[in-house]
């Protein structure tokens, strides 16, 4: 069965992305946060992905992380991306310990933002034993004891308990229309008893909306007679609407009922058509990073989101498949049980496929670890920027084969771990990192096998050292002190190298391969450095006919000017590892009838013995008064040969009946950004031939690419073995 898109209860119309072939793709953000929500979103991800294969994900940063590295605990980015999503998955984020000046909670920041004034809380029993609970708190959202409104006079504080008969009447009818879904009764909790102008206002607002809905049955208790009733007999709810502080104290109550914070989904929604779902769990930084984190929460809000996004039919099976899971005693630690939380997002997936109507099941989908593997990930489109499905597609690849972890990081990267545990004396982890890339360059390949071939776009730059990378770390179990980490890295292609450099500050590991196509006989030692370059000229628009110089003639001599110095510098250097290399990446001209302006965009390829900077300074001192802006700067980098990992993979090679040799690329790769970072033995291999990157014809042999898993998996065994 196709999913079909059509419109949440409080939404309009969702726009969708147009992606390749125009083919129409509901697109999810997914914010994984901080802690444990880096490792419950991608499995919530997972399952949104096998119940609706037609869903492309796109991620985005948030949190405490975010905040030391950016100064912002929500950039302008991540708005941007829940605005032109469907829907967001949002994790969890960490308060900073004392507090920070200028830190603000993400979640309440969206919440405002984008006026997301209803807080859908439902609690449903799940573990035998527990109660009859079956429930839906409607929280307002934005105002009450929560708009902020605090001070001090002397040594009083002073909080401002803000209600309004429009807010009110709003969260009503939210309420309202949730009880018509559901079983049709509404209960309104209040303490106007005491509260008479705040609650009495709420309550007043409340019955006036309810009234215009005979079909429920509607009554009204006090907050704390509400507390007791949950606790003695919560069957007799159905759904209820209170405040902002009564409904964050009755839904944390409600969840207790039912198995705890692990299990309880949230829905933040408003007029409009972004809408945020949330486990409602912390970031629990006790736990993450163990493999033992509840996805249930998180999995049991994908569901709250295909009913926002009108796919009910879907929304019912990922809650069956939830029950059927627990059913079968798959469980985490918080609930009692002993299952991991990559096995029960397994477990949850697998009954989906199976139990569903749909060709393609779980256990095909990730089972294969030959070039089948290589093939399922050039499928996804993963241009620069649109990365979301195919990080979501290898992370859970990655879950399915051995990897201890495997999440989304806060940069969109797609990680996963091989733990070979602690050593005896309890000395800190030796890491050997596996970083490729996971994006592309635009242009659609049609993805085939041809006369012992694979075809298709990033089979060569660089899915193909990825996917290597990632097969043959599932080979390989490190031992204790040892751990593996396989990285695919997001915006490599765009020049920022957003997903290295985000990883060069995460990790220091002792050893790295950098995922880059060299032949499986060759290993890459070094990468020349880079500059680009836009120069910028604007003039008057003058007659042709006149004395002035045009705009493309001027254009025309900044290049020939930075030309004669290149080759100045380049004068007695014989190989074009020692050359600086210029190219011509694009120009354009054009006028408005007023002014006529000339662009010229730049390629410099550089030597070691070149910085970036005295490059900036020439062009600069060229361009005279035109306009000139930089980019992608990185210095050139060249790895020791003299290594335990070189040697590794010298022997490795041979092993495999080749003869081993060296490269110097005069392109550059990510090895730039971390080996000046690391400083620790790197090289680049990856099968594939280098020429056909980025070319129509785009393809890598499989025998090629298999000997290169077999080559990787024993330069893994014999580094963390200490051969």
């Amino acid at each position: 069965m196709k999913c079909q898109a059509n419109h949440g209860f409080v939404a309009d119309t969702l726009t969708r992305n147009t992606l390749h072939k125009h083919v129409t793709m509901p697109t999810i953000c997914l914010i994984p946060g901080d802690g444990v929500g880096r490792e419950v979103i991608p499995a919530a991800a997972r399952v949104l992905a096998t119940v609706c294969p037609d869903l492309t994900f796109t991620a985005a940063d948030a949190g405490w992380d975010c905040f030391q590295r950016q100064g912002t605990a929500l950039p302008p980015e991540t708005l941007a991306a829940v605005a032109a999503a469907d829907a967001t998955l949002f994790g969890a984020t960490q308060s900073p310990p004392g507090g920070a000046p200028g830190y603000a909670s993400p979640i309440l920041s969206l919440r405002r933002h984008f006026d997301l004034y209803a807080n859908l809380r439902p609690a449903a029993s799940l573990l035998p034993g527990q109660p009859a609970v079956d429930l839906l708190i409607v929280r307002e959202n934005s105002e009450g004891l929560y708009s902020g409104r605090e001070r001090e006079q002397g040594d009083t504080a002073i909080a401002e308990r803000v209600i309004s008969r429009s807010a009110s009447e709003r969260i009503a009818r939210v309420a309202c229309e949730q009880a018509r879904r559901r079983r049709r009764r509404l209960t309104i909790v209040h303490k106007a008893n005491v509260l008479k102008k705040s609650d009495g206002l709420f309550r007043q607002a409340c019955l006036h909306v309810a009234a215009g809905y005979p079909d429920l049955v509607v009554d009204e208790l006090l907050v704390d007679a509400a507390a007791m009733w949950l606790v003695k007999h919560p069957a007799r709810f159905d759904v209820i609407v209170t405040t902002n502080l009564f409904g964050d104290i009755l839904s944390d109550l409600t969840a207790g009922l039912v198995g705890g914070l692990g299990v309880t989904a949230s829905a933040n929604v408003g007029a409009g058509r972004v809408a945020v779902f949330e486990p409602v769990h912390g970031s629990a930084p006790d736990i993450a990073g163990q493999g033992v984190a509840n996805p249930l929460a998180a999995i049991l809000s994908t569901a709250l989101l295909l009913e926002h996004m009108g796919r009910a039919s879907e929304a019912g099976r990922v809650r069956q498949a939830v029950r059927a899971t627990i059913e079968a005693g798959l469980f985490t630690p918080d609930l009692g049980g002993s299952t991991t939380t990559m096995a029960v997002t397994e477990a949850i997936c697998h009954r989906l496929a199976v139990n569903g109507d749909q060709v393609a099941v779980v256990g095909e989908q990730y089972a294969e670890t030959g070039i089948e593997t290589l093939r399922r990930l050039v499928e996804i489109p993963s241009v620069s920027g649109e990365e979301g499905t195919a990080v979501a597609y290898l992370v859970g690849w990655m879950a399915a084969h051995g990897f201890e972890q495997a999440f989304i990081d806060a940069a969109g990267n797609a990680v996963g771990l091989r733990d070979g545990g602690p050593t005896a004396d309890g000395s800190a982890p030796r890491d050997i990192v596996l970083l490729g890339h996971i994006d592309t360059v635009p242009g659609e390949i049609a993805v085939r096998v041809q006369e012992g071939k694979l075809f298709g776009r990033g089979t060569v730059d660089a899915k193909g050292a990825l996917a290597a990378f990632a097969v043959a770390a599932a080979q390989v179990q490190p031992p204790p002190g040892w751990r593996i980490i396989v990285i695919g890295a997001v915006e490599e292609e765009a020049a920022t190298s957003k997903g290295a450099r985000f990883a060069a500050e995460q990790y220091r590991p002792v050893m790295c391969i950098i995922g880059e196509p060299s032949g499986c006989s060759r290993v890459t030692l070094g990468y020349k450095g880079r500059l680009l370059a836009e120069i910028s000229l604007r003039q008057a628009m003058a007659h042709t006919a006149g004395p002035q110089v045009g705009v493309c003639e001027q254009a025309v001599a900044v290049w020939q000017r930075v030309q004669r110095r290149v080759e100045e510098i380049n004068a007695g250097r014989e190989r074009a590892w020692d050359q600086v290399l210029p190219s011509i990446r694009g120009m354009g001209s054009g006028s408005d009838g007023l002014e006529d302006w000339a662009t010229l965009r730049l390629g410099f390829r550089l030597p070691e013995d070149v910085p970036p900077a005295s490059l900036q300074a020439l062009i600069r001192a060229q361009a005279g008064s035109a306009d000139v802006r930089f980019e992608g700067a990185a210095w050139a980098w060249r790895a020791e040969k003299n290594t335990p990992l070189v040697r590794a993979f010298l022997a490795a090679i041979r092993d495999q009946g080749e003869r081993p040799g060296f490269v110097l690329k005069t392109g550059t790769s990510d090895m730039n950004v971390v080996g000046p970072i690391w400083q620790c033995p790197i090289v680049a291999y990856g099968p594939g031939d280098s020429r056909l990157d980025h070319t129509p014809g785009e393809h890598v042999h499989i025998v090629e690419w298999e000997r290169g898993v077999a080559v990787l998996a024993a330069v893994l065994a014999k580094v963390t073995a200490g051969g």
